[in-house]
């Protein structure tokens, strides 16, 4: 077996010489003055990003740098949840212009279980009164099952002729 071949070597980051075989000694005398010496840095591709629900500092890398604004799962959940109704900075108020806002907001107010008729427990729906979808007081709505709802226009219809 042939002899090892000792050498003498300064470290690259603190200057500590270090004599050794060949094989054992490295550019750096350990991890921690590997790391404190910036050495790596090249492997970092990605960047340092603020989190939109914490504010705290994460590291993304990749093809996520650009899409990815949550530094957790956790921070991304709760965001989301802010983001509903007048906390949502897309929010208008009750300001409703679509056709069917107020149906569907309606349909968000009052649950709608039990039809008022009949009892049927079956395709249940919210009927305005007045025939104006966008009048949601109590008073105007009217929990109906499908049938009876189209029993209710069709003698609104007969009336009207």
């Amino acid at each position: 077996m042939p002899a090892l071949k000792l050498v003498t070597k300064a470290c690259e980051g603190c200057g500590a010489v270090r004599t050794g075989p060949t094989r054992y000694i490295r550019k750096y005398c350990s991890l921690q003055c590997f790391v404190a010496n910036g050495a790596g840095r090249h492997l970092k591709t990605g960047r340092v990003l603020s989190c939109a629900n914490c504010g705290k500092p994460y590291y993304q890398r990749g093809s996520n740098v650009e899409r990815v604004k949550h530094c957790s799962w956790a921070c991304y959940q709760a965001r989301r949840e802010v983001k509903r109704g007048p906390d949502h900075p897309c929010w208008k108020g009750d300001n409703l212009k679509h056709k069917n806002s107020g149906r569907e907001r309606a349909q968000a107010m009052y649950e709608a279980k039990i039809c008022e008729r009949c009892g049927s427990t079956r395709n249940v729906l919210r009927h305005h009164k007045d025939r104006n979808t966008f009048n949601n007081e109590r008073g105007n709505i009217e929990i109906l099952c499908k049938s009876c709802h189209a029993f209710e226009h069709k003698a609104g219809q007969r009336q009207h002729r």
